[in-house]
């Protein structure tokens, strides 16, 4: 057993509800595990914030892509991967066939956590274009150019 440097505390760190200025940092394409007998494949994006408080911390969010199906699910991914591309900048209407279209794009996320039937808690996200009025999460400090 060997002594750690400093200790740990155990604790559920958990990203408020509000909006966060990000940039996509990962957009992976892969199976769905949980539902092998579907053939459903699911996108996995990965945001980095880049602002206020909680700068550096991650967000993922998924897709289904492709479901033979159609199932609800699938149809409701598909509006809010359409949503997240304009929120990119793409025109409305464009078909985007390659994930890597999505990489380094900024937009703003805004969370909101949601209760299901289940009782348990869910996050929801809706995008936007990330413009230099978009809302940033916590506090920023702004320093003068001469002040560095």
């Amino acid at each position: 057993m060997a002594q750690m440097h400093s200790p740990v505390i155990a604790n559920k760190s958990t990203l408020p509800d509000g909006p966060y200025r990000v940039r996509i940092t990962e957009c992976v394409e892969k199976r769905n595990d949980k539902a092998p007998e579907k053939n459903q494949f699911i996108l996995n994006v990965k945001y980095t914030i880049l602002e206020g408080d909680y700068r550096g911390m991650s967000l993922n969010d998924y897709f289904c892509t492709y479901d033979p199906e159609n199932s609800q699910y699938y149809i409701i991914s598909m509006s809010r991967l359409g949503e997240l591309a304009i929120a990119c900048g793409f025109e409305k209407g464009r078909q985007i066939n390659d994930t890597d279209d999505f990489l380094n794009k900024e937009v703003v996320v805004t969370k909101k956590t949601s209760v299901a039937q289940d009782g348990k808690e869910y996050p929801r996200y809706t995008y936007s274009e990330a413009s230099n009025s978009a809302p940033v999460s916590g506090s920023i400090n702004f320093v003068q150019g001469n002040d560095v």
